[in-house]
């Protein structure tokens, strides 16, 4: 806390600049309470304050307080610097009778200026030592277990709890980690979160410090118990897999003797022994969580299997079935369930040869919930393009997962889409060229040749081909050939030469190199290199596209080169974004797992969308 302090303090005396403008002061309590148990009131202020005076806590027995904490942090957010500040003054109080009563509020002075928290009505119940099943028990009374006169073993312990230790590979599994103790604890916090090789995890705790307490026994001694963490985890691999554990720092106010109070220093005595009680730092350590994690079965595996494990739903959507050649469509698939949502991969589609398809848009929602678990989305969004005309069929879409209800494989198929392609609108005998046909040349209009009725010329008695127009025509014919081969020789050769024309009919195909590249480092999670490639990505795009050197790139050129090509406004801005947020993203603080995602395909998109609008 003092190491915190002192950050906090050398912020504000080097950033100043970065306070909070409003000031915002609030009471926080649990409620109902039962008579006999101990709750904490919380005053949270987010600005440093003084003269603090805290309500009358008539109805209510002050077991301590006022007790105080400070949080601070700085965000860095498209160049943007933040911080943001909060100092807690928290009392812990015993209910002594029942009722409703009311806490007046508590006021702190900010710049001279004095700020009223809000008021907070408790309900108070009767109390019950009975348990309330599932191991739970109600809140403490009076005659609730008292401190240990030493922090031996017995004061407080950590245990961590999974509601299974025999899953499924890629199988929900939920961990609990158990705070038991018999001691007023002042602070506490996590300094070691827990981790699980081979495993993807998710945080389903609460955001609040009012945790739920009920009380057990453990060994023939009666302990609070509160769920500090709980995490869901799902497994990548089969066999023994071992946690690593958490670590959990706590200080407690423990009961001293009397004979080692007379020896304390008054001052000391004065701050941090009142009433004769003392403050002991204790490191704490769960018990590491074993899982034997089994292979999903190899019977009737289907071959559209790839991975999903859980309760999920398959739904599809195609926008259009009837377009014109080199028109856009959308076909969105879509899962939704309860599961490992986050590590589904995109379904096997078989589409037409003669479209060009290019690489889903995926948006993941992932919803955490402490009793329900993990649950949400996730959404492909493909963009085909047809390039020749003709009816086109897709084939019904399959997507299969592993339903644990069920124990076994359940396999959902979209319906199949018929595409009506029909021609754009082109001049007769025009040339249509397309790539990836596997016709390369095909001729529109003059694929029937009739049947010639006319009778065939007759030749004049006397006359020779030698030395006929025909015979001088033909002598120059091959001459003139080779002039116009070499000509075309040393115009391919002018061409090919040309580096800028070269770069902007490449561009497109090097980004999306580039763009494969990054998402393969986003996969492996490596994300100093993913930024330096998707950065490589989108700023070697815009170099080719506009035949800007690498020397002369900045955000006013790209700005300025993707007006003078009639690149809509919000394109343009997309794009300004992109480039900013490829530059700051690597040194925000946050999940940088859903920042690398979210920064990929907005840069995929923004390329997708600019080539679009230049065609």
């Amino acid at each position: 806390m003092r190491r915190i302090a002192v950050i906090a303090f050398l912020i504000g005396l080097f950033l100043p600049g970065l306070g909070q403008d409003d000031v915002n002061f609030e009471a926080k309590i649990k409620t109902p309470v039962r008579v006999g148990e101990r709750f904490r009131i919380t005053f949270s202020i987010n600005a440093e304050g003084e003269n603090f005076m805290p309500p009358d806590f008539d109805n209510f027995k002050v077991l301590s307080g006022p007790n105080r904490s400070s949080r601070s942090s700085i965000q860095i957010v498209n160049g943007k610097v933040s911080r943001s500040v909060n100092y807690e003054y928290y009392y812990t109080l015993e209910a002594t009778q029942k009722g409703t009563f009311e806490i007046g509020p508590a006021t702190i002075e900010v710049e001279g200026e004095t700020y009223k928290s809000n008021a907070a009505k408790v309900r108070v119940v009767p109390g019950n030592n009975q348990s309330q099943g599932s191991g739970r028990k109600s809140a403490p009374s009076s005659a609730a277990p008292q401190a240990s006169d030493s922090p031996d073993k017995e004061m407080a312990f950590l245990r961590a709890e999974v509601n299974k230790d025999n899953p499924y590979q890629g199988e929900e599994v939920i961990v609990t980690y158990k705070l038991y103790y018999r001691v007023d604890i002042a602070d506490y916090g996590i300094s070691q979160s827990p981790s699980y090789p081979g495993c993807w995890s998710q945080d389903l705790t609460n955001d609040n410090r009012q945790r739920g307490r009920y009380t057990e026994t453990v060994d023939g001694k009666k302990y609070y118990v509160s769920d500090i963490f709980k995490e869901a985890i799902f497994p990548q691999r089969s066999g023994k897999i071992e946690s690593k554990p958490m670590h959990f720092k706590m200080v407690a106010r423990v009961k001293e003797r009397s004979q080692n109070r007379r020896r304390r220093d008054p001052f000391e005595s004065f701050f941090d022994n009142q009433f004769g009680y003392k403050r002991v730092e204790k490191t704490l350590k769960s018990n590491p969580v074993t899982l034997d994690v089994k292979s999903l079965p190899e019977n009737k595996k289907p071959a559209s299997f790839s991975g999903a494990v859980g309760d999920f739903r398959f739904t599809s959507n195609l926008d259009k079935t009837k377009v014109k050649a080199n028109d856009a469509i959308n076909l969105t698939l879509k899962v939704k369930g309860d599961g490992n949502i986050k590590l589904i991969d995109p379904p096997e589609i078989d589409f037409p040869p003669d479209f060009e398809v290019y690489d889903p848009d995926v948006s993941t929602n992932v919803n955490a919930s402490s009793s329900n678990g993990v649950s949400g989305s996730k959404t492909f969004e493909y963009t085909i393009i047809p390039r020749i005309s003709g009816e086109f069929t897709i084939e019904p879409i399959k997507f299969s997962y592993y339903d644990l209800k069920s124990d076994r494989y359940v396999t959902k198929r979209s319906p199949a889409y018929t595409i009506d392609v029909t021609k754009t609108a082109a001049k007769q005998g025009d040339i249509a060229y397309n790539p990836s046909s596997q016709e390369e040349i095909q001729y529109l209009g003059k694929d029937i040749r009739f049947i010639y009725t006319k009778p065939y010329p007759l030749k004049t008695a006397g006359e020779y081909f030698y030395g006929s127009k025909k015979f001088y025509l033909l002598l120059v014919i091959p001459l003139a050939l080779f002039v116009a081969i070499v000509v075309l020789i040393r115009f391919n050769r002018k061409r090919r030469g040309n580096v800028v024309l070269q770069k902007e009919r490449k561009a497109t195909r090097i980004a999306r190199k580039h763009l494969k590249q990054s998402k393969k480092l986003m996969q492996e999670k490596n994300a100093d290199e993913f930024y330096e490639e998707l950065a490589d990505a989108v700023w070697g795009y815009i170099s080719d596209k506009f035949h800007i050197p690498l020397a002369e790139l900045s955000i006013d050129t790209v700005r300025e080169r993707l007006e003078q090509k009639n690149i809509s406004e919000e394109i343009v801005q997309q794009f300004i974004d992109t480039l900013e947020e490829c530059e700051y993203a690597r040194f925000a603080p946050g999940d940088k797992d859903n920042r690398m995602e979210q920064l990929y395909h907005k840069a995929y998109k923004v390329i997708i969308q600019t080539e679009k609008q230049l065609k």
